[in-house]
């Protein structure tokens, strides 16, 4: 009599790693060709589209590195905005304000956060807050946020007078679409005059205790 007991757990364990990964893949790949697509749509010549879809293909691929040192169980706000910013800006500039970015968020927000924060500090770092010496960013999330999502604060100021941008390109796209994998996240994009804010909207079912 042999006890295969422990090999067919570990089969059973291997099987839905195998399943997971599919997925992830699968889904990883779908959004690559959305961000084909949609920045392809939304740049004038052949530069430009190399330049855009390089970078977020990057943040995209920076973002799984993260989680794959972190074994997949969950990045933390403050994570995201270190990676980043850290090609601009030292974390320890005071020029850069954060609080209570130390929360745990799951794979499934971790990518399209980043890819929020990509276009969020591509922008600030071209035409807002960063791109000067006097710009400053604050970064916070609610103390009491509602029930069903946590709220992120991006506020700019300091910077070069804003005004919304007559054309609605990629980056509003993405930042205005990507979190709504869930009827209770989103975010919202203002341009007001002293810089740039936006408002997201994380699952709560997506963050992770602490």
């Amino acid at each position: 009599m042999v006890d295969l007991s422990q090999r067919k757990i570990a089969e059973r364990q291997q099987s839905l790693l195998m399943r997971e990964l599919d997925h992830r893949v699968k889904n990883t790949l779908t959004l690559v060709l959305s961000i084909l697509h949609r920045t392809a749509a939304s740049e004038d010549t052949i530069e430009g589209f190399q330049e855009s879809f390089s970078s977020r293909i990057e943040a995209l691929a920076a973002t799984h590195n993260l989680l794959v040192e972190s074994a997949w169980t969950g990045l933390t706000l403050a994570d995201l905005m270190i990676a980043e910013l850290a090609p601009y800006i030292s974390p320890d500039s005071s020029r850069l304000h954060f609080k209570r970015l130390a929360i745990g968020i799951s794979p499934r927000a971790a990518v399209p956060v980043r890819l929020i924060l990509h276009e969020l500090v591509t922008n600030a770092v071209k035409y807002g807050a960063l791109s000067t010496e006097t710009g400053e960013l604050r970064v916070c999330a609610e103390d009491n946020p509602e029930p069903e999502y946590l709220r992120v604060e991006w506020i700019e100021s300091g910077g070069p007078p804003v005004s919304e941008p007559e054309r609605n390109g990629f980056g509003r796209t993405v930042i205005g679409r990507i979190l709504r994998y869930s009827p209770h996240g989103g975010a919202e994009l203002a341009f007001h005059p002293d810089g740039v804010r936006c408002s997201m909207r994380i699952p709560r079912k997506d963050i992770l205790e602490q």
